[in-house]
């Protein structure tokens, strides 16, 4: 079997369908079935969710929300098909559109929109996504059937950010594939609960979802089609010079998307990959010629790789802050960037210091008021009240190296040019200096200078 997955940019333009067709009549399968997950088309979630809370409001935001729906996927879908072919989607895609105005209409005559209706409105966008490029390969040669991934992946009630419950999902999985050689279009980043509701499985949940095909049915690997040459040693629009890294480990990957701006990787998909031994490649839509970045558990390459994150605050908690019981687990199930640091100038011993993604700080703030405790930014203490400090956290992820040398060179490289970090961190494979933003652009600059051109290695990456 083999697993591909999408992005975004993969599947929202008649160019990158092109690609993405190219790319299936390329594959060899050997008889073996293949799993294409998608997301939604690009834009849908971005562009409707802020209407699904309006819903229960006013009759207006139903005809807002439909219309905004229809019209993008019948733009992109004239696109795509002569005038028979879309006679023919639309007898598809007709029941669908008359079941989601149906629950519109349902979650109307409601004060407020649950979880669990957020849920199964956005499944509409990732559904219609998959129908479509069902058909669109169909037109083009390759019978590949739309499978409904609910059928198959079964997890919790945590309605956005639902967890795996594996042995059902095993079960349903290997069932359903038992002597079937079919190749199916899934949507990614869905399940449903034992009940039959729907969930989504978080940020990069389609992500989640082909990993799940992958190693529950054993695939040779997963391969995860992008709109860059897989991973990067740097950010090409901040350094010319950047190269693609052909071979990274799992630890590494988990590293680089916990500590950057942006997810490269759902965390639950690198740790389902790294535990049943299931390589990763991340490959271009857009480029076929690269062969793609090969991430598993082992891995020779000695690249290191620099992420930049200017999105980042300090916080400090009172020791005695008598937070609820599973506040440090709920940030990690969301994944937010959030952890301790002890390496950092100027502490107060009654305090407990924390590197916080912006994004988290809003999650931080209804915590901490609920508990009417002591809560405040390194800087500006405030009582009950969330400030911040904008600090940039560069990091550097490489498998094989000596951290403790490698920080100390780094800083000492910064201070020869002025620039004192805040503070640093050591993890497993990786090292982070925090920096204030305004010395952040300057930082950059010096390391680049002082240790890139030293090992004749671009190591700079924003990602």
């Amino acid at each position: 079997m083999k697993v591909f997955k999408f992005g975004g940019t993969s599947v929202s333009s008649v160019a990158s369908l092109l690609n993405v067709k190219n790319i299936v009549s390329s594959t060899k399968l050997n008889g073996d079935p293949l799993i294409i997950i998608v997301p939604a088309l690009k834009g849908i979630a971005d562009d409707l969710n802020p209407l699904i809370d309006l819903i229960p409001v006013k009759d207006k935001f139903i005809s807002e929300f439909f219309s905004r729906f229809k019209k993008h996927h019948q733009e992109f879908i004239a696109k795509l098909f002569n005038e028979i072919e879309q006679i023919e989607l639309k007898s598809i895609l007709g029941p669908l559109e008359k079941e989601l105005h149906r629950e519109l209409m349902r979650l109307s005559k409601q004060n407020v929109i649950s979880s669990s209706d957020r849920d199964n409105i956005l499944a509409f966008g990732k559904i219609f996504s998959a129908k479509i490029m069902s058909f669109f390969l169909k037109k083009n040669g390759h019978f590949i059937e739309f499978l409904d991934p609910r059928r198959l992946i079964i997890t919790d009630n945590n309605y956005g950010n639902a967890n795996l419950i594996r042995s059902e999902t095993v079960k349903r999985m290997r069932n359903f594939f038992r002597g079937n050689s079919k190749s199916y279009v899934v949507p990614g980043n869905l399940g449903s609960t034992t009940e039959g509701k729907t969930t989504t499985l978080g940020r990069m949940g389609s992500d989640y979802t082909s990993t799940i095909f992958g190693t529950i049915l054993k695939a040779k690997s997963v391969t995860k089609w992008t709109d860059a040459d897989g991973v990067l040693t740097a950010d090409p629009n901040l350094i010319n010079s950047a190269d693609s890294v052909h071979e990274i480990t799992l630890n590494e990957l988990q590293s680089i998307s916990f500590l950057g701006p942006k997810v490269i990787v759902h965390p639950d998909a690198i740790t389902e990959l790294s535990d049943n031994n299931v390589p990763l490649i991340i490959k271009n839509t857009f480029n076929l010629k690269f062969q793609g970045t090969m991430v598993s558990n082992k891995s020779i390459q000695h690249k290191s790789i620099f992420s930049l994150n200017n999105s980042c605050v300090i916080v400090d908690i009172s020791r005695d802050h008598l937070l609820p019981k599973d506040f440090f687990k709920r940030i990690r199930d969301n994944g937010h960037l959030f952890f301790r640091i002890k390496e950092l100038q100027g502490v107060d011993l009654e305090k407990l210091y924390f590197v916080v993604s912006n994004k988290c700080l809003k999650f931080i703030k209804k915590e901490i008021e609920d508990t009417q405790k002591e809560f405040r930014t390194i800087d500006q203490p405030q009582k009950f009240e969330v400030t911040y400090s904008s600090v940039s956290l560069i990091s550097i992820t490489k498998q094989e190296m000596d951290k403790e040398v490698e920080i100390s060179k780094a800083i000492s490289l910064l201070e020869e040019k002025g620039i004192t970090p805040i503070g640093h961190r050591l993890f497993n494979t990786t090292f982070c200096l925090l920096l204030s933003s305004s010395d952040s652009a300057n930082a950059i600059g010096y390391l680049y200078d002082g240790l890139v051109h030293s090992e004749r290695i671009p190591v700079l990456q924003n990602i």
